[in-house]
């Protein structure tokens, strides 16, 4: 994309909808990668004064520069946590799988499904390759992203994933009162993907399921 902008610049001209669609898509690149400083100095070159600026600024234009401003706003956090601890520490440290797998449920709630996806795979085979299958963490990793699969509609994927941190979440609830909500969450979540699977009898048991986790 880095290559590509230059590239549209020189063939449409600023001022087409084209570049700035495709300078505007860096600029939540960057974002899905953590690097806030760079979508930052893209935006501001998109507006007063910036060498991206166009001629002619829309509405759509100015509406889309509020909503990257305001994205990058909610994302920088946990995004600058996760480059803090990548750039002192190895990516597999617990510290930096922590705060990545924080970034992506941060991605997740700003509905950008293909790189919390891969923030959350990412750091699912992490934790799995170094032996840690079964503590909270990385069942809580395993039920984030089984919710992002079940919201891009793989539904095989994300029924794994949800069943497996279910049961996961069960064996933990006599020792702490997260496991107990987190397997909540994941019925919750398994009512909602049969739902959409069209499997009305799984999310019939499901429901029941739910009634009995949810009872005092």
């Amino acid at each position: 994309m880095e290559n590509v902008v230059p590239q549209y610049k020189t063939v449409y001209g600023l001022d087409t909808d084209m570049t700035q669609n495709v300078i505007a898509s860096l600029i939540a690149y960057y974002l899905d990668a953590g690097w806030c400083d760079k979508a930052e100095a893209l935006l501001a070159s998109i507006q007063q004064g910036g060498d991206n600026r166009p001629t002619n600024v829309s509405r759509f234009q100015d509406r889309r520069e509020k909503q990257l401003r305001e994205l990058i706003r909610r994302v920088r956090p946990a995004a600058d946590r996760y480059q803090r601890e990548l750039a002192a520490k190895k990516a597999e440290h617990p510290d930096t799988l922590a705060a990545r797998q924080a970034f992506g449920v941060v991605l997740r709630v700003e509905n950008r499904l293909i790189p919390a996806a891969y923030h959350l795979s990412a750091v699912l085979n992490a934790r799995q390759r170094l032996g840690a299958v079964d503590d909270l963490d990385t069942l809580a990793c395993r039920l984030e992203l089984g919710s992002v699969r079940l919201r891009q509609r793989k539904y095989g994927e994300a029924e794994a994933l949800l069943l497996e941190a279910f049961a996961g979440f069960k064996q933990h609830e006599g020792t702490t009162l997260e496991a107990r909500s987190r397997a909540t969450e994941a019925v919750e979540w398994l009512v909602q993907l049969y739902d959409g699977w069209g499997k009305k009898d799984k999310a019939t048991e499901w429901r029941r399921k739910l009634d009995e986790q949810t009872k005092p």
